[in-house]
């Protein structure tokens, strides 16, 4: 981008990057919050996820535990329709 100066002014994408990064920033806040407050019911025994009913006893189990039922197939949270049915096409 700073080489190639018919892709635009490269100082005027500095502020667009800092907010960029103050947004990645509270991203990465929200998401230790989120995984704090599933840490805390993961380790609260309900639903079996904690060491003495022999599931997964760690942040990242459980996080894997989680990521696995959202990116199932058979899981769709628009009423089991396939994915490509909501996208429509702009011509």
């Amino acid at each position: 981008y700073e080489g190639n100066p018919s892709l635009g002014d490269p100082m005027s994408i500095t502020g667009q990057l800092s907010d960029s990064c103050q947004r990645i920033e509270k991203l990465r806040t929200e998401l230790q919050r989120y995984q704090a407050m599933l840490d805390d019911v993961d380790g609260d025994g309900i639903g079996g996820g904690g060491a003495a009913s022999g599931g997964p006893s760690t942040p990242n189990a459980s996080l894997a535990r989680h990521h696995s039922n959202v990116m199932s197939p058979h899981h769709h949270h628009n009423g089991g329709a396939s994915p490509r049915s909501s996208v429509t096409s702009h011509r």
